[in-house]
This record gives structure tokens, C-alpha cells and sequence, in this order.
């Protein structure tokens, strides 16, 4: 995520010469305005733009020496007019790229309750927000910026939310408008030229993605946001060569660890170990430096060491750094993957589970996932470790991941949650009984017509399991389309066709009273019972002679015959005379 400067607001005495500066590039600004504060040291305002002119340059060069500049310079101002508007508005920014978000929540809204019509503290609290991984309040933020103003800036962090809320389409429209709507800071719309690029590089619209980030380097030549991911794109074309040219360019501008673990790969990739080693060795600079400067956090550092699958200790402190400061899904993808490589299988699926909350339509997500993923596999890990594993990743992992989850008793409940119909079709006919029944029973929630013959004929299998989760599947069923299944099975007084009789007897549906009777005239006790609780609802005077006769038996299913012996018995007699009993009370009614 990247914070853009808006404009200041101006005074029209200001206005015309400050639209003259804002067309310059970053030096020329800045050597103009010292000469203007030099000829009016009284007037804040020109101490102020310098002030964000010294941010925008941190912006181009990643040299924090520059935000330490406009911090003093801003410190210059509040000490003279400690409510200065202008200052105050800056001051969000460099917060923002200190990382202290908390702090630009509330700074942020105090500004909103002075200047409520203004977009740029808006803009502020959404960023800091989403870094927190507050995103239904961030989302809230920059709607009202867009708002109040639709311009690059609004639909660039627009776009950026919608990517991280999971919609990756609309996120590159947003950005085609921020594009659209222009900047006269060139470095901005170099931003938005790469992030639109970086966009569709996610998305594997690779031509397009070439196309954006070739614009960002003529908008802002040697940028290094777009030299790295234009060498990215050519590297996905399989033009490693021309790829390492381009990293190796944005490298020199600015060593990121990104771009050092990117090249790394490449040069491994190409076969050549030394040039990869060397990028190892510049990645353990950059850690030696930042540990010089007190540094506790550094994500990108620590995802370059977990692809490396060294320096793993370090890793995990800079990540656990991360997310002291921050709670967003690029925070929790970083420890997922340390975790991961640090062979904690179960907590990086649960820091992996934070990751994907949001569903962002993030490839190195979709590839951490997949590899934690696997853990449930591990015979290293035990049950309960695998089942965490399954439960906190589902829902990103592959069908054909969760289809082999499926086949294994202890992730097969998890995995059954979130597969689809013709999965559990797949598994219908195993020879194990136990997927039977699982696929038999989750198939019914799906409410398919087509699967009730092959439901139908599981309530005859002769494995009890079986034969209860067909049935138990069938009575998933709500529509009129399973009752010409029940009519089959209420043929036989089986376990099969007393559930029959009971489904239908719940719909109180024509069928229901002649089984029912049939069922009552035969021999079998269950199925003798069966129909004593059918008529018992829909009986009528006609029902009454027979079930008085059967009140005076004394004839009993026994606790051996249900319930695995643990059931009292039960009295058909007994059974006949609440029938009667029910029948004669609709009479009366």
C-alpha cells in the first residue's frame, strides 16, 4: 500500500505560483521553495509544501532521511501556530510512513471534525486502517473520499481496497480511473501506472500489465516500482534474461529485499548459483544494516529469508515485528510462510486462515496456502494438528486438495463442508463404507433431483452406516421431487420404508395413510409401529375398529431388537391406544 500526497489547500494568493511549482520535478521544487522561504520566512505555507515536497522525494528515492527533513520542518510550523491546518495534514503522512497508524486514526479524526468536507483526512484514516486490518471502517473512509472527491488519489486507494476485499476485476477498473483522472506529480501517476500494471500482472493479463508499466517509466523515468514490476512481467513471459536486466536496474535505484529475493530466483533459475548467492549476501546487508538502526519489523525482509529458508529466527522476529504495528493480510501471510518454513505446520495455517480472510485475489496467497495446505497430509503431525490445518484453509485450497482430504477419515468432515456435488458423486461408490455414508449424507443438501436414484439405492446397502445416512440424505429433501422415491420405498415395511412412511406421513401426503395401513395388517413389529404413529397423526373412524383390537395385545419390541439393546421396549398396544386416543380427539374437535 502507498500513500499519496494530495495537493494542499490553497489561499488564491497562493494558487497560481503553487500550481507553477507542483509542474516541477521534486529537485526543481525543492530548490524553489528554499528560495521562497528564504524570501518569506514568515509565510508557514511555503515551509509547509516544502515540507511535503521533502515526503514526495522519500517517496522516490526510499531514503527516510528526507521524512526526518519534513518533520522538522513541520515541527518549525506547529511551534509557531500549533493548530496549522496545512501542517497538521502533512504530519498524517509522515506518520503513515513511519507506521505508527494508530496514532493516524486519531489524528485523522481530529481533522475530519475540524475540515469534514475535506477528502485528504479521510484518505488518511482508510490507509491507516486498512494497515490495522480494519477493513469494513476503511472501506467506510474512502468511500466518503471518493465521495467528496473522485480523483487519482481516491480511486487509487479505491482500487487497492477492492483488490484486498477479493474483487481483482473491479480493483483494475478503479485504477484505469485513477489513471484517467491524472496528476500533474509525475511520480503519482507512475504509482498508479504501476499499481494498474501490478493489477493485471495478478490477474495474468500479461501484455496489459507490460503496457502499464512501461507507461509508469515514461511518465517517471527509471522508477523503480516499475522497473521491478516490468521485469516480473517479462519473467512470467519466460524472458528471464531481459527480466534480470530490469530487477537488476530497480535494485540500484533502491535495494529492496523484494527485489533482491526476485532476482535470486532468477539467477538460480538461470543456473547461476553465484549471481543467486550474491543476492543472498545483499539480503543479509540489508538485515545487518536495518539491526544497526534499531529495525523490528520488516515483512518484506522477513518473506525473502522464508523463501531462502535461511536466517529463519531473524525472519520470524521481523514478522512478529510486523504485526505488533500492523493486522493485515500481507502481515499474516509473511508469518504464515516463516512459520511454514520453520516446519510449524499448524500455527502457519492459522496465521495463514488471517491471511485469507478478506479472499484477496492475491497469487503469492493462493501459493503459500497451498504448500501450508499440504500439512494436512503430514503423518508428522497428529490428528488434531491436521484437522486445524484442513478447518483454517479450506476454503482456499484446491478441490482436488480437499477431494484427497475427503478420502481421509480425520479430515473428511472438514473437507465435506466445502466441496462440491459432483465430488461427493465421485465418492458414492468407494469400497470404504464410511465414504459412503459421508458422500450419501452431504449429498442430500445439495437438493438435486438427478442424485436421488443412486441416494435411493444406498438405502438398501447393507452396511447400517450406510443405509441410515442414504435415508438421512433423502430427508434433506423439501420438494415434491423425492416423494415418487418414498412411494418406491414404502413398499417393504424395511427400515427404509418405515423413514418413508414418516417423511410422508410429515407431509401429510396422500400416500401415507394406505402404507400405513398396509404396513399395520403385516407381520412386521417395526414396521407395525411404524404405521401406529402415521395413523396416530392422519387416521380416521375408519382406522378405529382395527386399532382397538390391536390395544387389547400385549405384543412388545424388545430392547435387543433397537437401539443396540440400550432402548426400553416398547408395547404396540400401547402404541394403538394413543393412536385411538388422537384420532377420537379430531372427532371431537
Amino acid at each position: 500500500m502507498r500513500f499519496l500526497l494530495f495537493l494542499l489547500t490553497l489561499t488564491a494568493a497562493h494558487a497560481q505560483l503553487n500550481d507553477q511549482i507542483q509542474r516541477l520535478g521534486t529537485d526543481e521544487r525543492i530548490k524553489m521553495l528554499e528560495t521562497l522561504r528564504a524570501a518569506k520566512p514568515a509565510d508557514l505555507h511555503y515551509q509547509n509544501l516544502q515540507a511535503a515536497t521533502y515526503v514526495q522525494k522519500m517517496r522516490e528515492t526510499a531514503d527516510p532521511a528526507w521524512l526526518d527533513r519534513a518533520s522538522k520542518l513541520l515541527e518549525l510550523t506547529l511551534s509557531a501556530e500549533a493548530r496549522n491546518y496545512e501542517a497538521l495534514r502533512i504530519r498524517s503522512e509522515i506518520e503513515l510512513e513511519r507506521h505508527n497508524f494508530r496514532q493516524v486514526v486519531a489524528y485523522s479524526k481530529e481533522l475530519i471534525a475540524i475540515g469534514p468536507g475535506d477528502p485528504w483526512n479521510f484518505g488518511t484514516l482508510g490507509d491507516a486502517l486498512m494497515e490495522l486490518g480494519e477493513y469494513d471502517q476503511a472501506a467506510e473512509a474512502y468511500q466518503k473520499m471518493v465521495t467528496l472527491r473522485p480523483d487519482l488519489a481516491s480511486y487509487n486507494r479505491a482500487a487497492y481496497y477492492r483488490f484486498v476485499a477479493g474483487d481483482l476485476p473491479g480493483a483494475i477498473e478503479l485504477m484505469k480511473k485513477a489513471v484517467a483522472a491524472g496528476s500533474v506529480q509525475r511520480e503519482n501517476m507512475a504509482w498508479c501506472l504501476a499499481e494498474l500494471g501490478q493489477l493485471q500482472l495478478k490477474a495474468k493479463l500479461l501484455d496489459p500489465a507490460e503496457e502499464s508499466y512501461r507507461a509508469a517509466l515514461t511518465a517517471f523515468p527509471n522508477y523503480h516500482p516499475a522497473l521491478a514490476g516490468l521485469g516480473k512481467t517479462l519473467a512470467a513471459k519466460g524472458k528471464r534474461a531481459e527480466a534480470i536486466v530490469m530487477l537488476t536496474k530497480a535494485q540500484s535505484t533502491v535495494p529492496w529485499p523484494d527485489y533482491a529475493a526476485t532476482l535470486r530466483e532468477l539467477h538460480a533459475a538461470a543456473g547461476d548459483a553465484k549471481a543467486a548467492q550474491r543476492q543472498l549476501e545483499n539480503l543479509n546487508v540489508l538485515e545487518q544494516l536495518g539491526r544497526a538502526q534499531g529495525e523490528k519489523a520488516n515483512r518484506a525482509l522477513a518473506l525473502a529469508f522464508a523463501d531462502a529458508k535461511v536466517n529463519l529466527n531473524r525472519a520470524r522476529e521481523l514478522a512478529e515485528g510486523e504485526l505488533k504495528v500492523r493486522n493485515d493480510v500481507y502481515s499474516w501471510d509473511a508469518m504464515a510462510w516463516v512459520l511454514f518454513q520453520q516446519g510449524q505446520a499448524a500455527a502457519a495455517a492459522e496465521a495463514m486462515g488471517k491471511a485469507l480472510r478478506m479472499k484477496t485475489a492475491e497469487p503469492l496467497f493462493a501459493a503459500h496456502a497451498a504448500a501450508i495446505g499440504a500439512g494436512m497430509f503430514d503423518p508428522a503431525l497428529n490428528a488434531t494438528q491436521r484437522i486445524n490445518v484442513c478447518y483454517a484453509l479450506r476454503g482456499s485450497l484446491s478441490p482436488e486438495t480437499m477431494e484427497k482430504a475427503l478420502a481421509d477419515p480425520k479430515l473428511s468432515q472438514c473437507a465435506a463442508e466445502g466441496l462440491p456435488a459432483a465430488a461427493f458423486r465421485r465418492v458414492m461408490t468407494s469400497e470404504e463404507p464410511w465414504l459412503r455414508a459421508l458422500a450419501v449424507r452431504e449429498l442430500g443438501r445439495f437438493g438435486q433431483a438427478a442424485d436421488l436414484p443412486a441416494m435411493m439405492a444406498l438405502t438398501r446397502d447393507p452396511n447400517l452406516l450406510v443405509m441410515t445416512s442414504a435415508l438421512q440424505g433423502m430427508a434433506s429433501y423439501a420438494g415434491p421431487e423425492v416423494v415418487p422415491y418414498y412411494e418406491k420405498m414404502v413398499a417393504q415395511p424395511d427400515a427404509a420404508g418405515m423413514m418413508a412412511l414418516q417423511r410422508l406421513t410429515e407431509r401429510r401426503h396422500p400416500l401415507a395413510l394406505p402404507a400405513a395401513r398396509r404396513f399395520l395388517a403385516g407381520k412386521d413389529v417395526g414396521g407395525r409401529l411404524a404405521a401406529l404413529g402415521a395413523l396416530a397423526d392422519l387416521g380416521d373412524a375408519t382406522d378405529l375398529p382395527a386399532l382397538r383390537e390391536l390395544a387389547k395385545e400385549h405384543e412388545e419390541m424388545t430392547a435387543g431388537g433397537r437401539g443396540f439393546g440400550l432402548m426400553p421396549s416398547i408395547s404396540l398396544g400401547r402404541a394403538a391406544k394413543t393412536a385411538v386416543a388422537k384420532i377420537e380427539s379430531r372427532k371431537a374437535a
